[in-house]
């Protein structure tokens, strides 16, 4: 907690140097989690996990608390280091991808929670955040704030969808095809997705269905 306060005192120099020490301290509490239960096996595995964990809430606070931020003059992470929405987004993605594949490497019992907890919800909350985070910024004066509307590292089809364009698809109300991915969890994005958008590649973003 105290280096934290320093990083963020000093002069920034990236992203990743604010996070670090959160990512460093989530490490830490996992790696424990295998040592409590007995499993030495998992340590580093978790410790892995725990650090790409810790870099996703890491974001995922600051792009919740972006614009109250910018309001009262408070640090965040976003503005003191000129990352944009789409560039934390990405970075969350990336940090995404690497908790998956250290859960995947996990020698756990049970698995089935801890899959359910560190992959289908955390992804569920990325898109959640940023969805709003994209809906916040379209509402302030001018539609954007500190630049255009951002679209979030969606494929290009959605980008389109997300500058205005509205398709329809069977048995389904009219709705923003960004819509079809903003909400989630693999099945949601996919189901109806090649009809909402105009390339298969919608799904490419947030899942594993190849199309």
């Amino acid at each position: 907690m105290a280096r934290q306060s320093e990083i963020e005192r000093s002069q920034v120099a990236t992203l990743l140097d604010v996070t670090e020490p959160t990512e460093a301290a989530v490490g830490a509490a996992f790696a424990q989690t295998a040592l409590l239960a007995g499993r030495p096996e998992n340590e580093e595995k978790l410790a892995s996990a725990g650090r790409h964990f810790g870099r996703i809430v890491h974001l995922l606070d600051a792009v919740e608390d972006l614009h109250d931020d910018e309001a009262s003059g408070c640090f965040n992470p976003l503005t003191a280091t000129g990352t944009s929405l789409t560039d934390a987004h990405a970075y969350c993605g990336n940090a995404l991808a690497g908790l998956r594949g250290a859960v995947a490497d996990l020698d756990l019992a049970e698995p089935a929670l801890t899959t359910a907890l560190l992959e289908r919800e955390v992804a569920i909350a990325v898109d959640k955040i940023f969805a709003e985070a994209g809906r916040a910024t379209a509402r302030a004066p001018g539609g954007s704030v500190g630049g255009p509307r951002p679209t979030l590292g969606l494929p290009p089809c959605m980008v389109s969808c997300r500058r205005g364009r509205e398709r329809r698809w069977p048995g389904r109300p009219r709705r923003r095809c960004g819509d079809c991915c903003s909400e989630c969890g693999c099945d949601a994005c996919c189901d109806g997705c090649t009809d909402c958008c105009e390339t298969a590649d919608c799904c490419s973003a947030c899942c594993d269905c190849s199309g």
